[in-house]
């Protein structure tokens, strides 16, 4: 799947996810950054601040 044939609709969900990935990563390499960028992307998609 290439992500120029996907619309908006599909990418930004994916991307988010992605994101969110990546901040879980980064929160168990440097756990201060980590917990403020996870945050940011919870925020973006509606999430609550403690899934938990």
């Amino acid at each position: 799947m290439k992500l120029s044939e996907l619309t908006d609709a599909e990418k930004v969900p994916m991307l988010l996810e992605l994101l969110e990935e990546a901040g879980e990563k980064l929160d168990r390499a440097w756990p201060a950054g980590g917990r403020r960028y996870l945050s940011a992307v919870r925020e973006m998609r509606g999430d609550p601040e403690d899934p938990e």
